[in-house]
């Protein structure tokens, strides 16, 4: 009995197998079954080319990210570095391909290229050849050797990607309306604010009081920002003006605030002005020489007569 069952389970096995065959031959032999196999090739590709193929990924989902996001802050030091790592995954995506189209090479196998040279066979041979010298070139030992020599720092840069993406989603983006009332408290240690109210960190500085025309102020602060590098407006009104500054390495972000009231009962204008952190406690004084530097060259134009000596008016 046993060796009846036996004896019909090697028959169906054989059977299976060489339907299989059959089917693999016919598939091989049309078009669409070609296409098919070609189609087994990608997938063997993020199967067993997973390492360099998940690295390219990787890299191309993390730049484009920062690049954008970079894009939207004119935050060029962090834009170059997203177009930077999107570079880097296309040629490991290369690395991958050329690689699989070496081994497949070695061992008889059909080439995982077949699609992409019945597409050229319309073009000049050296078209033809170009590519092929081109995957030759990324899937050869030198290359392998000097991608895997260089993984750790493939690891870093990944790394510090991922950092300035944790702390672009980490920081509020809030545009301010109107002038904040005092430091927030859990900045205190990175905001610097000279005002009427609630100074802080402010070396003793007092706001800038001028009789002048509240635009002229106003004017000369936007003026002022422009001219600071990674710097940007978020939102400008009649009698505020919202800045955003980063820092170019880790793109830590710093929100820059200009008030400027005007008491028309003796007709001056008052300007105060406050910088903040978005994000950490510490900011080794950043934001206080910025505040500083400002009400210097504000004081430096008051000094040599830049702003009309008109009563102060505002545009309301």
């Amino acid at each position: 009995m046993f060796g009846r069952a036996s004896e019909q389970h090697l028959q169906h096995q054989a059977s299976a197998s060489g339907n299989s065959d059959s089917f693999q031959q016919n598939s091989s032999s049309s078009p669409r079954g070609r296409q098919f196999a070609d189609f087994i090739g990608c997938a063997w590709l993020f199967q067993h080319g997973w390492p360099w193929t998940g690295a390219s990924i990787g890299y191309c989902a993390l730049g484009t990210l920062q690049a954008y996001w970079s894009f939207l802050r004119l935050h060029w030091s962090g834009f170059a570095v997203g177009l930077v790592a999107m570079l880097i995954g296309i040629v490991l995506f290369c690395v991958a391909l050329g690689a699989r189209n070496r081994a497949l090479s070695h061992q008889g196998s059909e080439s995982p290229t077949s699609v992409m040279y019945a597409k050229l066979e319309t073009e000049p041979r050296s078209c033809r050849r170009c590519w092929q010298e081109t995957l030759a070139f990324f899937g050869s030992s030198a290359t392998l050797s000097a991608a895997r020599s260089i993984r750790w720092l493939l690891w870093l840069y990944a790394t510090y990607i991922a950092l300035l993406l944790l702390i672009r989603l980490a920081s509020p983006d809030v545009a301010f309306t109107t002038f904040p009332a005092e430091c927030p408290h859990e900045h205190l240690e990175s905001c610097s604010r000279i005002a009427s109210t609630k100074p802080w960190n402010a070396r003793k500085e007092v706001p800038l009081t001028v009789r002048t025309p509240q635009p002229a102020l106003l004017l000369a602060a936007q003026v002022w920002i422009s001219h600071q590098p990674y710097s940007s407006f978020v939102n400008v009104t009649t009698d505020l003006a919202h800045a955003r500054f980063v820092s170019p390495f880790w793109g830590f972000t710093d929100d820059f605030l200009v008030q400027v009231r005007c008491n028309r009962t003796v007709g001056t204008a008052t300007m105060e002005v406050q910088s903040m952190s978005q994000l950490g406690r510490y900011d080794f004084g950043v934001n206080t020489q910025r505040t500083m530097a400002f009400m210097y060259t504000m004081h430096a134009k008051v000094r040599k007569g830049i702003f009309p000596d008109k009563p102060c008016y505002s545009e309301n």
